[in-house]
C-alpha cells in the first residue's frame, strides 16, 4: 500500500512524486537530505528551509501539535496525516514482505521437490522411474536377454519346446501388463479430459457421450454437480461465512485503506470544487482549503468502518458462497480438475501402476491356461480357432474389467482403518492420506477459489452487488452529509446554495466508481484475516472417515462402471489381437 502521489488540494493535478527511486520507502530510513528532498518535491517545497537538519526519524517523531506549531494551520494538519500514512505504508509493506518469505520458505519445506512439478497436471503415461526400479529392470531385461541367446540351447531343453514357442508364451504376460498400464491411464485420463466435448457428431443430451463417437472428460462434465458437492461440504463441515467474516478488524481495514482514502479525498474534493464551484475555490485560502480535507480524511476511516461492520453483519445478503463457488467452478473447469488431480494424486499413480502388476499377474494365469489349452496343430493364420479366441478374449475382457474394478476398490474401502494382528492397518490409500489431502485441498481452494481477491470480485461484481454498492452509497451520502453539515455548510453555505447537494451525488460517483481499485489495497488482510486455508485444512483433517470418503470418491462412484466396462472393452480387442497373431 505505497502512496506514490498525492493529489495536489490547490489545482486538483498529480504532485512531485513523493518517493524517488534512491529514497527509501520508510521514511524513518531518510537521512537529512532525503527528507529536504521529500519536501522540497511536494506540495510543501516552501516549509523545506523549516525541516532543514531534520532526518527522517526526527520527522516522524513529530506529534501533530509540533508540526502545526512549525507550519501553522491547516497544512500542519495535512503535512502530519501524509507522514504518519507513509510511514503505516512502510511498516505493512514490510510486514507483507515478511510474511510472503515466511510462506515460501514453509511452502518449500513442506511440499517435497518431485510433486512441486507436476501436482496439477495429470500423472504423465511415461515417466522416470526410481533407481531402484530401473536396476531391476535392466537385471531383469539382461537375464532374459541372455536366456534368449547365449543360453537358449539350455532354455529349449528344460522347457521341451522350440525358442518360437517360448518367446509367443512369454509376451502374453508382457502384452497383458503393458495393456493394462495404458488402458487404466487411458480410463482416467478420459476422467479428466478433454474439457469440452470432442468427437465425431453431436453430444447426446444429458450425457457426456457423442454419437456415433465422442467424449468429454466425466469431471468437467459434471462441473456443476461437482461444484455444488464441493460447496456443500464447505458451508456444512468446514466453514460458516459468517463466522468467517467476523473475523475482519473493522479498524484494521480503516487503517489498511488510510493512504488510498487520503488520496481519493483530495482528488474527490477539490476536483468537484473545481468543476462546480471554481470561483469559490480559488477564493478561499489555502489554510481553509486544506482543512477541508483534513477534515474529509478524518471521517474517512468512521466511514469505511461503519461500512464494514454492516457488511460483516449482513454478510449472507451480499455474498453467495454457493452461487460463487459453482459459477466459479463450471467456467472454471481446469482448475475443477486441478483440485482433483492434486488430492489425488499419488491414488492416481497407484491405479495407474498397480493396474499393471495386477494386469501382469493376469497375464500369467492366461499363459498358464493357454499352455494345456492351446491347440496341438497352430491355427491358419488370421483364421483364430475356438481355443485362441475362448482364452484371449475371454481373460481380456476379465483383465480389462477386473483391474479396472480392484483398483478403484483398493483406494476407497475399506472406510474405517481395520487392524491386523497389530501388524498392518488395511485401509483405503486415499484416507489414509487424510491430513496430506486436507492441506492440499484447502489451500488450493482458499487461494485459488475464495482468495480474498476473487470474494472482492464477486461481491463488487456478482449478483449480489446490487446490494452491496445500494449500501456503501448510503454510508458514502450519510458520511458526506455529517462532513458538509460540520465542515462546509458552516463557512460556504451561504455561497453556493443548492449547489451542495449536486456536489455530494457527483462525489458519491467519483467514489463508487473505484471501488475496485480502492478495495484491492485490502487484499492481503482480508486473506490473513480470513485464514480459509488453515480452517479448512484443519476441519477437513478432522473429519470422520466416512465423510472424508464423500468428498473424492463421488466423482468416481457413479461413473466407475464406465471405467470398468471401458476396461473391459479394451481387453476384448487386445485379446483378439493376440488371438489372430500370436498361434
Amino acid at each position: 500500500m505505497q502512496m506514490d502521489n498525492i493529489a495536489d488540494l490547490e489545482t486538483g493535478e498529480l504532485s512531485t512524486p513523493l518517493l524517488s527511486p534512491s529514497r527509501s520507502i520508510d521514511p524513518m530510513q531518510w537521512n537529512e537530505e532525503e527528507t529536504l528532498s521529500y519536501l522540497s518535491g511536494s506540495r510543501f517545497a516552501d516549509l523545506a528551509p523549516k525541516f532543514d537538519k531534520v532526518d527522517g526519524k526526527e520527522l516522524c517523531f513529530l506529534t501533530e501539535r509540533q508540526i502545526v506549531g512549525i507550519v501553522g494551520g491547516a497544512r500542519g494538519c495535512v503535512l502530519f496525516n501524509e507522514i504518519k500514512a507513509l510511514r503505516k505504508a512502510a511498516e505493512l509493506d514490510s510486514q507483507r514482505t515478511l510474511k510472503k518469505l515466511k510462506s515460501k520458505s514453509l511452502k518449500t519445506l513442506a511440499e517435497p521437490s518431485d510433486k512441486q512439478a507436476n501436482q496439477g497436471n495429470f500423472p504423465p503415461l511415461v515417466y522416470l522411474p526410481s533407481l531402484r526400479f530401473s536396476i531391476v529392470m535392466i537385471f531383469l531385461i539382461t537375464f532374459v536377454a541372455l536366456a534368449l541367446t547365449v543360453g537358449s540351447d539350455t532354455l529349449t531343453s528344460v522347457v521341451g519346446t522350440d525358442l518360437e514357442t517360448i518367446i509367443a508364451y512369454g509376451s502374453i504376460p508382457i502384452i497383458s501388463l503393458l495393456f493394462t498400464y495404458f488402458h487404466i491411464w487411458a480410463a482416467l485420463y478420459m476422467t479428466f479430459f478433454p474439457l469440452t466435448y470432442v468427437g465425431i457428431g453431436p453430444q447426446i443430451p444429458g450425457t457426456n457421450v457423442g454419437f456415433p463417437l465422442g467424449w468429454q472428460g466425466i469431471i468437467p462434465f459434471k462441473a456443476e454437480k461437482m461444484a455444488r458437492m464441493a460447496v456443500k461440504l464447505m458451508t456444512e463441515q468446514l466453514i460458516d461465512v459468517k463466522t468467517e467474516f467476523s473475523k475482519i478488524d473493522v479498524a484494521r481495514v480503516a487503517t489498511e485503506m488510510d493512504s488510498v482514502v487520503l488520496e481519493k479525498l483530495q482528488d474527490v474534493i477539490s476536483s468537484t470544487f473545481e468543476r462546480h464551484q471554481k470561483e469559490v475555490w480559488d477564493l478561499l485560502p489555502d489554510d481553509v482549503r486544506d482543512e477541508l480535507v483534513v477534515k474529509g480524511s478524518e471521517a474517512g476511516p468512521e466511514v469505511v468502518k461503519r461500512i464494514m461492520a454492516e457488511v460483516k453483519e449482513d454478510i449472507l445478503s451480499v455474498f453467495d458462497i454457493e452461487e460463487f463457488v459453482v459459477s466459479f467452478m463450471t467456467s472454471n473447469k481446469s482448475l475443477l480438475n486441478k483440485v482433483f488431480i492434486r488430492c489425488g494424486w499419488d491414488e492416481l499413480c497407484f491405479i495407474r501402476d498397480c493396474g499393471a502388476i495386477l494386469g501382469g499377474f493376469f497375464g500369467l494365469l492366461q499363459m498358464l491356461l493357454w499352455i494345456p489349452l492351446h491347440p496341438e496343430e497352430k491355427d491358419p493364420f488370421m483364421h483364430p480357432g475356438w481355443q485362441s479366441l475362448s482364452v484371449f478374449l475371454g481373460f481380456g475382457l476379465i483383465v480389462g474389467s477386473a483391474t479396472n474394478w480392484l483398483a478403484l476398490k483398493i483406494i476407497f474401502e475399506p472406510v474405517e482403518p481395520i487392524n491386523i494382528c497389530g501388524i498392518y492397518t488395511l485401509q483405503g490409500l486415499f484416507l489414509k492420506r487424510q491430513k496430506e489431502i486436507s492441506s492440499v485441498y484447502g489451500k488450493i481452494t482458499a487461494t485459488e477459489v475464495l482468495s480474498a481477491r476473487n470474494i472482492i470480485r464477486e461481491m463488487l461484481h456478482g449478483p449480489n452487488s446490487p446490494t452491496l454498492k445500494s449500501l456503501i452509497r448510503r454510508h458514502l451520502e450519510v458520511g458526506c452529509d455529517e462532513f458538509i453539515g460540520s465542515t462546509i455548510r458552516p463557512l460556504i453555505t451561504a455561497a453556493i446554495g443548492d449547489v451542495v447537494i449536486k456536489m455530494r451525488t457527483e462525489a458519491v460517483d467519483t467514489i463508487m466508481s473505484s471501488l475496485d481499485e480502492t478495495m484491492s489495497v485490502t487484499e492481503n488482510y482480508l486473506q490473513e484475516a480470513l485464514d480459509m486455508e488453515h480452517t479448512m485444512s484443519t476441519r477437513m483433517g478432522a473429519l470422520p472417515s466416512a465423510q472424508f470418503e464423500r468428498l473424492l470418491h463421488p466423482v468416481f462412484e457413479e461413473d466407475e462402471w464406465k471405467l470398468v466396462v471401458m476396461g473391459g472393452v479394451l481387453g476384448v480387442v487386445i485379446g483378439a489381437v493376440q488371438a489372430f497373431f500370436i498361434n
